[in-house]
């Protein structure tokens, strides 16, 4: 699946960053390039201004590896997650479905240790969380399956489990169909999107705390081997009338004056991530 091939090779080049630049300014060069790569691909004029807030979060130096290392891999990651999101009417009954994705996933491992479920968490916290992981001597492990969540909230997945259900509830079901002795639920990423996010990206990448989500993940995953997934991701928007860009979650597309930049909402990536 070109999707997860493309976030494998964004993992390993991360890998090879995380142990020489902090993981925040890393995930924020990662944002600006995706972008950067999307805005262009639009061919959105004055992007420079748009990103300019975003592109002082880094360091010269970082911007231009991370553009150098991972442009390639990013628009590939972009292309073919616009593709899969494209044919989404054909996948509703498997990749949108929480026990067909389980199924998939325990064709990889039969059991875990602990099921980590996140509100909000996309792929590029992920990529910067698993590549911290690799450069810390864990071994990562991406299925080759994403979750399609069409609508980009978290109640598109909960009804799965009936009506009255939480994200929590998810996590407890998907820990007994894997036979997890621990499983843990963290809002961090949702309540930032939700605070910060119509202040704008850079004000949202500010409030983003990577290395302390990878930390926290590093200590479950110490304790044994550890799956990981969202419920989805974010979106990242254009306010064409006032030149900004907002992050939120399930952004209606063809609302006047506004242009979706990246879907990040609608899929999200399962990691497994076993001790070295």
């Amino acid at each position: 699946m070109y999707v997860v091939d493309s976030v494998r090779t964004l993992v390993e080049v991360v890998e090879s960053l995380a142990s020489s630049y902090d993981l925040n300014k890393l995930h924020r060069a990662l944002l600006y390039s995706i972008l950067d790569y999307s805005l262009a691909k639009k061919g959105v004029k004055g992007r420079e201004e748009l990103l300019a807030g975003l592109m002082s979060l880094s360091p010269p130096i970082l911007r231009a590896l991370v553009k150098a290392k991972l442009e390639e891999p990013l628009g590939r990651f972009v292309e073919a997650s616009l593709k899969l999101l494209e044919s989404r009417a054909a996948v509703l009954d498997s990749l949108a479905s929480l026990d067909y994705v389980l199924k998939l996933i325990t064709n990889t491992v039969r059991r875990v240790d602990n099921v980590m479920i996140f509100d909000a968490l996309s792929p590029i916290e992920l990529v910067v969380i698993a590549g911290y992981l690799k450069s810390r001597g864990f071994k990562t492990v991406i299925p080759d399956i994403v979750f399609i969540n069409p609508v980009g909230l978290t109640r598109f997945l909960t009804a799965q489990r009936g009506g009255q259900s939480t994200l929590r509830d998810v996590a407890s079901y998907i820990a007994g169909i894997l036979s997890a002795k621990g499983y843990f639920k963290s809002s961090y990423v949702d309540e930032r999107v939700h605070s910060v996010g119509y202040v704008g990206v850079e004000k949202f990448a500010r409030s983003v705390d990577v290395r302390l989500l990878a930390e926290s993940v590093e200590g479950v995953a110490s304790s044994g081997s550890t799956l990981i997934l969202s419920d989805h991701g974010y979106d990242i928007v254009w306010d064409r009338e006032t030149h900004y860009l907002l992050v939120t979650h399930g952004f209606k597309e063809g609302r006047p004056g506004y242009e979706v930049v990246t879907p990040l909402s609608r899929i999200a990536i399962p990691l497994i991530i076993h001790k070295g």
